[in-house]
């Protein structure tokens, strides 16, 4: 192989070590930068989507929080238990949470939420309060992962059931 490279003229040489450079940046652009740079935008695309849910949640509960006390008082009234639990879920995924459990005792409901951001949680268990007149018997909020809790809660149906 060194016999070869030595028979070659010198023009030969760099053409060869030039096509050589071009190609190894071609590999590390296409193997290597492309994929980084697509992990990046698609994670960017992610955050964005999440911080736009974080604002909607926030207005709306700052718009439930102004006209709260309006609702709150006429939602408290005897609600049936398929009727709370359905308001449970219903304000849950509002929320952008996933019900793991929901698990009916004789005058509670039992929720697990396995991966959720804790902010959110405290945000639908005041939406519960407010809305539905919820009220929480036990609470048990776990670090899940990262960022992410777990969560265990036990609600009743309030003063008004």
């Amino acid at each position: 192989m060194s016999e070869w490279w030595r028979g070659l003229e010198d023009r030969e040489r760099i053409l060869l070590a030039v096509a050589g450079v071009l190609t190894a940046l071609v590999v590390v652009l296409q193997f290597i930068l492309m994929p980084v740079f697509e992990q990046r935008r698609s994670m960017q695309a992610e955050l964005d989507r999440a911080a736009d849910q974080l604002n909607h949640i926030e207005r709306a509960y700052l718009q439930g929080r102004a006209l709260g006390a309006v609702t709150a008082t006429a939602t408290r009234e005897m609600i049936s238990e398929d009727a709370f639990k359905a308001a449970i879920t219903q304000s849950a995924s509002e929320k952008g949470l996933s019900i793991t459990r929901l698990q009916s005792g004789a005058t509670t409901v039992g929720v697990m939420i396995e991966q959720a951001d804790p902010r959110l949680v405290f945000f639908w268990l005041e939406d519960l309060e407010r809305r539905i007149g919820a009220a929480i018997v036990s609470l048990s909020v776990e670090q899940a992962s990262g960022e992410r809790v777990r969560v265990n809660v036990e609600l009743s149906r309030g003063a008004g059931s």
